[in-house]
């Protein structure tokens, strides 16, 4: 065999060694079948031989083109499967390439292809999985979570609803004092109108008794029986008697109206309600609470009011009557034995507007800032709770309102409350 034989023997057995495309393999068996052909027959027999070679090359070539093409095409509809698959959320689906199972080596691109798209899609399934199980932990943790700030917010709730309570029992302590003076100076007039009641009472019993013996007398004595009447009468002057029993029982009914009054002031004020806004009379309200709290002022101190015409404004009664105790009590502290307290009330457009001003030392600038904080007083300690102007505030702003202070040292200050004048309103949509 000659030396170009053999190499294309070698080449041949290369090729399909290292994968070559089969036809070149071919090509190169027909070098080494022509070879031997010139070695062992004629030269008549060449072209036959070339013949044959070249279909050979030509029908393997074609059956080489057609399993690629298959492959390929089936390939790649798997790849397009898979893929809208994955569009659709689908991941639990993996590409087979034709003659190869999925975890099988890579013999080409085509199955490198398919390798990587299976092993996305496995990472995507478990990301998935992973982001699953977080937003189930998340929603159990922000459930709890929830759960865990209604509970705070009740139990804020129920913490502001006691600190109300706390500042107006403060508060009625505060008025205790006066209220109880107040009371036992008409107790007091009730008690001193006894005594005439008591002596008239007697003075009518005799004159009653004469005008019986007039009665019971017979025909004979009746006339001197009505001298004696109405000398008894002349006695203890009756007219006076008359007059001072009318003065007395006039005393006794107008301390009962005041301790009434008194009475049913301090159930307005000390009255929890049941937080539902009614239609109230501001200007009556004012002044109940003035009369509550007007034992409490020291005697020097002069109270002006300044009130516009109001129709009835929402409100609940028994708070806005606690926010005005507070004021005008910190107002007389603020002034001492002597000065004067305004209150203005007016509406301007949709909202009502109460201002309570004094002529006291004032409050000074750096600490005007903090003078609604919870606990926060100027007081000494053991006269204030720090909490009423903080209970004010926020009483205000659950009313839709607000209130702003504004004060000159040495002059004076003024807090001015604001809050919608239909307040029920307001409330439904903030609710």
């Amino acid at each position: 065999m000659s030396p170009r034989l053999k190499l294309a023997r070698r080449l041949f057995w290369a090729a399909l060694t290292a994968g070559m495309v089969p036809a070149f393999a071919a090509a190169l068996l027909l070098l080494d079948v022509l070879g031997d052909a010139e070695a062992t027959t004629s030269h008549s027999l060449t072209i036959p031989l070339i013949a044959v070679g070249l279909c050979a090359v030509a029908i393997l070539g074609g059956l080489w083109i057609a399993l690629m093409g298959w492959r390929i095409s089936t390939t790649l509809r798997a790849l397009n499967r898979h893929a809208e698959a994955m569009a659709r959320g689908d991941l639990t689906g993996r590409v087979e390439t034709p003659g190869r199972r999925v975890g099988q080596g890579c013999r080409d691109e085509l199955d490198q292809v398919a390798t990587a798209l299976n092993l996305l899609t496995a990472q995507l399934s478990q990301q998935i999985t992973e982001r699953d199980r977080y937003e189930s932990d998340l929603r159990a943790l922000n459930a709890e979570l929830e759960h865990r700030i209604e509970e705070r917010t009740r139990d804020l709730e129920e913490a502001q609803r006691q600190i109300v309570r706390a500042e107006k029992r403060s508060a009625l302590g505060q008025l205790v004092a006066g209220i109880a003076h107040e009371i036992n100076n008409h107790v007091n007039f009730i008690t001193s109108a006894t005594g005439p009641i008591e002596m008239g009472a007697e003075d009518l019993r005799t004159a009653l008794l004469a005008w019986h013996r007039v009665a019971q007398a017979p025909e004979e004595l009746r006339g001197e029986r009505i001298r004696e009447a109405q000398a008894t009468e002349e006695q203890i002057e009756i007219s006076r008697v008359r007059e001072e029993l009318d003065m007395a029982l006039s005393q006794m009914r107008h301390g009962a109206q005041r301790i009434q009054s008194i009475v049913s002031n301090l159930r307005t004020f000390s009255h929890c309600g049941d937080d539902r806004p009614e239609r109230v009379d501001l200007i009556a309200l004012i002044e109940q609470t003035l009369f509550l709290v007007k034992p409490r002022l020291a005697k020097g101190i002069e109270v002006r009011l300044d009130l516009q015409p109001l129709p009835p404004v929402q409100c609940l009664a028994h708070q806005m009557s606690q926010v005005l105790v507070n004021l005008l009590i910190n107002a007389g502290d603020a002034m001492g034995k002597e000065g004067r307290i305004t209150l203005r009330a007016w509406r301007e457009r949709d909202e009502v507007h109460l201002s309570v001003e004094d002529t006291g030392e004032g409050i000074p600038p750096e600490i005007q800032s903090r003078i609604f904080d919870p606990f926060f007083t100027t007081k000494d300690v053991g006269e204030g709770t720090g909490l009423g102007l903080y209970v004010c505030q926020q009483i205000l702003e659950e009313h839709g309102g607000g209130i702003c202070l504004e004060s000159i040292p040495g002059e004076g200050t003024a807090f001015t409350l604001h809050w919608p004048a239909h307040f029920e309103e307001c409330a439904e949509i903030h609710a």
